[in-house]
């Protein structure tokens, strides 16, 4: 059950969201980020929670694959916890909010529990997954993921969390790295919903009807 995080400054909603979803206080979380200034981008904050063992899939209202909009955005939840850019008032993306699988949305900013709808717009989804925590088993159960693929995304963050204890080189390495990385995880992640997807198969589809005579027939 994620407990609710009230923002103790204006621009500290990533903060306070990611304390939610990592279970901590308010100024615990910011004890790593620091001041918030004028907010964090999200690089930043999937930067913290993949430091804390958590793994993100963003989902947007472009379909990047397919190249066009989403019929249906936004989508209904897919994972327990998601990550969402809203417009509360301040503009596209300019508010970081909690949403669980039940489309209850925590809102650092307020104490009543919202919905999406409540919003003007989403920015983009991101789905937020525990790596390598003490519940690993019951949530590969929950996500549809098999043995190996929990392995492959173990792996990944142990990856990462070397990478981070290494001298730096260079000052793009990290970012560079975590783009890498979080590619990786998403391929990883896809897999169950490619699983559960259905699709039609050349039997499945109706036979097609005779073509009509033409007119000289």
């Amino acid at each position: 059950m994620i407990a609710h995080v009230r923002q103790e400054e204006a621009f500290g909603c990533a903060v306070a969201c990611c304390a939610m979803i990592q279970g901590v206080s308010y100024a615990k979380a910011r004890a790593s980020f620091g001041p918030p200034g004028r907010g964090f981008t999200r690089d930043v904050w999937q930067e913290y929670l993949a430091r804390h063992g958590f793994a993100v899939r963003h989902l947007h209202r472009i379909d990047h694959l397919a190249r066009v909009e989403r019929e249906v955005w936004p989508l209904s939840p897919w994972a327990d916890v998601h990550l969402c850019s809203v417009d509360a008032g301040h503009g596209m993306g300019s508010h970081l909010v909690v949403l669980l699988r039940d489309g209850t949305v925590l809102d650092p900013a307020t104490d009543a529990p919202r919905r999406l709808a409540d919003y003007a717009s989403v920015a983009y989804m991101a789905a937020v997954y525990a790596i390598g925590c003490g519940s690993m088993r019951d949530w590969a159960q929950r996500t549809g993921l098999i043995a190996d693929e929990v392995a492959a995304l173990e792996g990944l963050t142990a990856a990462w969390s070397a990478f981070l204890r290494l001298p730096q080189d260079h000052p793009d390495e990290v970012g560079e790295f975590r783009r890498g990385l979080h590619i990786l995880q998403d391929q990883v992640l896809a897999r169950p919903t490619r699983r559960a997807s259905v699709e039609l198969r050349p039997t499945d589809l109706p036979p097609t009807p005779p073509a009509s005579p033409g007119p000289d027939a």
